[in-house]
C-alpha cells in the first residue's frame, strides 16, 4: 500500500524542500528587520563619541589660537587660518562652529550635525 504523504524524492536523494527554504528566508528577513535599526543606532553613537572626543582637542586648539591671535576666534573649523594654525586639516572630517567667545556650538561629523549642550555633543 502506498503512503499518503510520501516525500517527492527518489531513494538516495538529499536536499531541502521548498517549504523549508521559505521558512529559513522568512526567519532571516525577520532578523534583518530587527538588527538593521540597531546597527544604525550604534553607528550614530560611534560618530557622537568621536565628535565628543575630538571636541577636547579642538577646544585646546581654540585656546591656543586665541592666545596667538589677540583673543579672536575663528567662525568655524573650516577657517584656513585656524587649520593652518593647528597643522593642516588634522581635526578629521568634522566641521565645528564656534561662538564669539570661542565656545563650540555645533559639529557636523560623518554627515550628521550634533549640537553642543555645554558639556558634550547631543543628537
Amino acid at each position: 500500500m502506498k503512503k499518503l504523504f510520501q516525500p517527492c524524492r527518489n531513494k538516495g536523494e538529499k536536499g531541502f524542500t521548498l517549504i523549508e527554504l521559505l521558512i529559513v528566508i522568512a526567519v532571516l528577513g525577520v532578523l534583518a528587520a530587527v538588527a538593521i535599526p540597531n546597527v544604525m543606532n550604534f553607528v550614530i553613537s560611534g560618530r557622537l563619541a568621536a565628535a565628543n572626543s575630538e571636541a577636547a582637542t579642538v577646544g585646546t586648539a581654540l585656546q591656543a589660537y586665541a592666545a596667538e591671535h589677540s583673543g579672536s576666534y575663528p567662525v568655524d573649523s573650516s577657517d584656513t587660518t585656524f587649520r593652518a594654525f593647528i597643522g593642516g586639516t588634522g581635526i578629521g572630517s568634522s566641521i565645528y562652529s564656534f561662538n564669539s567667545s570661542g565656545s563650540i556650538t555645533s559639529a557636523s561629523y560623518g554627515g550628521q550635525t550634533f549640537t553642543w549642550n555645554g558639556l558634550s555633543f547631543v543628537r
